[in-house]
């Protein structure tokens, strides 16, 4: 029902042929496959930068944000440091968000 094939350039084509069947675990799993960076679990949106990490979380839940190499962050809304880290556990409630800020050292 679903097939990777992988292109000239580097560059990774998904096909799926049967939508219906396409699951969030799937789309997670294919996504891996193609080499992208997954912060957290599902059910969250997350925007990310060079600066900020932002995750909104659509049901209650723990949150493991993985950053893609040990960073250190501060949450602007707790002023949390969170020095050197890989994984950062957040406890979220449905519909709040928690943002990151890179900091240099």
């Amino acid at each position: 029902k679903t097939a990777k094939r992988s292109a000239a350039g580097g560059q990774t084509h998904i096909l799926c042929s049967t939508p219906s069947d396409f699951s969030v675990d799937l789309a997670r799993s294919l996504l891996r496959d193609a080499g992208v960076h997954l912060y957290t679990p599902a059910y969250c949106t997350v925007h990310a930068d060079n600066r900020f990490i932002y995750v909104l979380s659509e049901r209650d839940q723990t949150v493991n944000i993985t950053m893609q190499q040990p960073a250190t962050c501060r949450n602007i809304f707790t002023n949390q440091i969170y020095k050197n880290q890989k994984n950062i556990s957040c406890e979220m409630a449905a519909g709040t968000c928690v943002v990151l800020k890179y900091i240099k050292e």
